[in-house]
């Protein structure tokens, strides 16, 4: 044990012994020492410094421990100068619990009116509401000042996590450094070990941005994802209730970085309990920044539902949570979520057989968003309201259908936007359909017709092939009229059978498909045949979508039997698009050789024909060709192929067989870099491949432009 000097002093009692404003210290200095000996008698304000060091002691405020209880000692005590005794096993240790003392009785005694004067440290504080001497105040403050010390481990970890992200924005710009990464890591280590414990907010906030960026290093080395997580967890645990807004940003960080963690372990209830947590904390928050983060966790706990191939009335549930919640918020990025939630919660509900709901939420998405002239919004409008004309074909209210057709074609007819022109092209296809399906065949023969007149001229590629449809309806509606009862009957069953096969009956559609196969097996007409065929191949389509590659395989031969020979350029083209499907399902099976023999046999075949329908099939098998050699790393071979493809069909308006040409550019340059790593030819090839297709409205061609363009970007292969 260590006894101490501290004088403490109450000016009220003895006026005059020290100025009101104390400039220099050796004024106080010779004053106390003056009033050593002096008899002050007892005094409520020290009694009350003895009862809240004595309440700070308690509650651990400070690593130090007085021998005597000083509400007892400094209720009686009757000096100025006061020795208390402090118990400390060596010097070091008396070092440190003097300075902890410190730390915490002068603050008190200012709090408690009495100036306090340290004849051994030579530190004077006076009583709250005098000023301090201005260099003496310096002095306390960096020394003796808990919210000043606070305040300078805050600057001082703020450093240190400025020196761990300046290593890893290196570690960015060398495009990896183990080294800078490695060193970031130590440094993030070492602001825990040192400042964990601090009880500060700014403290607190760069410990835990130092543990979040120690985790995001953990990623980048590709390590394991539980020890990750584990970080991520002793975040939360530190600083889960902590209300400060700087902590909340990296928390929210962090579930986030967590349940993409868990996501990737497969592990899914733990996911779904970490996107429930961020509701809980933070659902009630009305900050934007919470309002994001919640729609975000809610949507994405609908999504991973659905991958799981959960109850469609339970996503459905999380979905309407969103809407009630934040239905009206105005945030755009909000908006966005929703009109997603909107298409989501539509299509579920069309799963679910739920045709009234379903139109329901149709509605709702053209009340909201119907007027909104923004290019995105007028695009899903017209969408959904094709899709609420395809509810109604469903519920067989074909006027009602009919209705809304024309309401596209009203107000979009004229649009600037090609996607959304393509919509009202559609819409007035689908009303020669229905009219169709009402016996109205010449009516229906006008509507086709005028979906070639008013859009015949049209640029875009995607409303070019609705006017290719619109004529093949016509030419067939056209042909209706001739047809005889039994070729009307027909198609008619042909009809039936489809719509059982997306019914999910497929027994009953194959005993119909079937019955056609037979009766149009010795048929003369060339529409019959085609039938045929198509029947033929939708049981074959079917069964392979069954896993029943086999059988599958043996309806595709027979039908080339049947049918190889045929000249009718209708009945060609699905012989084509058979050996297409027959190719392709060797290739699913892993029989790249007999995949491709397949490919040369379509080429072989049908590579000079001028049917546009039978050129999509060659063009599809030639791609899928390059791609089995890509597979097979015979890269030079494969380019070849993509050459041959854009030679032949480089300069073809067709839709499809525009897109397989895209396709073999895009994957000839990306196979240039990754398997010949020819860098520059393949940065060429996308340059290239962007200047003839940054305009195109495709949605495939689209994806393709967005991809080469990050490849173009990115450093190094793409």
């Amino acid at each position: 044990m260590s006894t101490y000097e501290i004088y403490l002093f109450d000016r009220s009692r003895h006026t005059g012994a020290l100025p009101k404003n104390v400039k220099e210290i050796s004024v106080v200095r010779a004053a106390m020492r003056s009033l050593r000996a002096l008899e002050v008698g007892s005094n409520p304000r020290f009694a009350q410094l003895g009862e809240r060091l004595a309440e700070a002691q308690a509650f651990g405020a400070g690593r130090f421990r007085l021998s005597r209880d000083p509400r007892t000692e400094l209720a009686n005590w009757e000096q100025a100068l006061w020795r208390p005794t402090l118990e400390a096993g060596s010097e070091e240790e008396f070092t440190r619990s003097v300075r902890e003392f410190l730390m915490v009785l002068l603050p008190l005694a200012r709090q408690s009116g009495l100036d306090a004067y340290d004849a051994m440290q030579d530190v004077y504080l006076p009583a709250k509401g005098t000023p301090l001497p201005e260099e003496e105040g310096r002095r306390y403050q960096s020394e003796f000042d808990p919210e000043a010390a606070q305040a300078t481990s805050a600057d001082e970890v703020l450093e240190l996590v400025k020196a761990g992200m300046a290593l890893l924005q290196q570690d960015k710009r060398c495009g990896g450094s183990p080294r800078a990464r490695r060193e970031a890591f130590t440094i993030f280590n070492e602001i825990d070990r040192r400042y964990g414990k601090d009880t500060s907010p700014d403290v607190r906030t760069h410990v835990a941005t130092a543990l979040y960026n120690k985790a995001s290093i953990m990623l980048q080395q590709g390590r394991v994802a539980e020890p990750i997580i584990a970080v991520y967890d002793e975040i939360i645990r530190r600083y889960g209730e902590d209300s400060f807004p700087d902590l909340q940003e990296v928390l929210r960080r962090v579930f986030d970085k967590k349940s993409a963690l868990l996501k990737q372990l497969g592990k899914v209830e733990e996911q779904i309990a970490v996107y429930d947590e961020i509701v809980r904390r933070y659902g009630e928050d009305t900050s934007p920044d919470a309002h994001r983060h919640v729609v975000a966790a809610l949507y994405n706990k609908a999504s991973t539902m659905l991958q799981q191939d959960r109850f469609a009335e339970s996503i459905i549930a999380v979905y309407d949570e969103i809407i009630r919640r934040y239905g009206e918020d105005s945030l755009p990025d909000l908006q966005e979520v929703l009109r997603r939630v909107f298409d989501k919660k539509s299509a579920l509900l069309k799963q679910l057989g739920k045709v009234e709901e379903q139109i329901a939420v149709y509605d709702e998405i053209v009340r909201r968003y119907g007027e909104d002239p923004s290019p995105d919004l007028r695009e899903q409008v017209a969408t959904t309201l094709l899709y609420k004309g395809a509810a109604f074909i469903q519920q067989g209210k074909l006027e009602e259908a009919i209705a809304i057709f024309d309401e596209i074609e009203r107000r979009y007819a004229q649009d600037s936007l090609p996607a959304v022109r393509n919509q009202a092209a559609a819409a007035l296809l689908n009303k020669g359909v229905v009219l169709t399906q009402q016996g109205k065949q010449e009516e229906a023969i006008i509507a086709f017709g005028e979906v070639e007149s008013r859009y015949g001229k049209d640029t875009s590629p995607d409303v070019r092939e609705q006017v290719a449809t619109a004529l093949t309806y016509k030419d067939i509606t056209q042909k209706q009229r001739s047809w005889s009862k039994e070729e009307a009957a027909l198609h008619a069953l042909y009809d039936k059978g489809v719509n059982l096969f997306q019914q999910d009956r497929q027994e009953d559609a194959f005993a119909i498909f079937d019955k056609i196969v037979r009766h149009c097996a010795q048929s003369t007409s060339p529409d019959l045949r085609e039938l045929g065929v198509n029947a033929f191949f939708m049981k074959g389509f079917t069964l392979g979508r069954q896993g029943k590659a086999k059988e599958s395989i043996a309806i595709y031969d027979e039908i080339d039997r049947r049918y190889g020979q045929d000249t009718s350029p209708a009945v060609r083209g699905c012989v084509a698009r058979t050996l297409f499907r027959k190719g392709y399902t060797f290739e699913q099976q892993g029989k790249i050789e007999k995949s491709i023999a397949v490919y040369d046999e379509i080429d072989r075949r049908y590579g000079q024909d001028t049917s546009s329908a039978v050129r999509e099939h060659v063009a599809d098998a030639l791609f899928c060709k390059g791609m089995a050699l890509g597979r097979q790393d015979k890269a030079q071979d494969c380019i070849s192929v993509y050459d041959e493809i854009d030679r032949r069909y480089g300069q073809d308006t067709s839709p499809a067989v525009r897109e397989s040409v895209a396709n073999a550019l895009f994957s000839k340059g990306i196979a240039l870099a990754v398997k010949l790593y020819k860098l520059e030819e393949s940065f060429a090839v996308l340059v290239e491949f962007e200047r003839r297709y940054a305009q195109d409205t495709s949605p495939v061609i689209c994806d393709l432009v967005a991809k080469a363009r990050t490849c173009m970007k990115r450093p190094g292969r793409p």
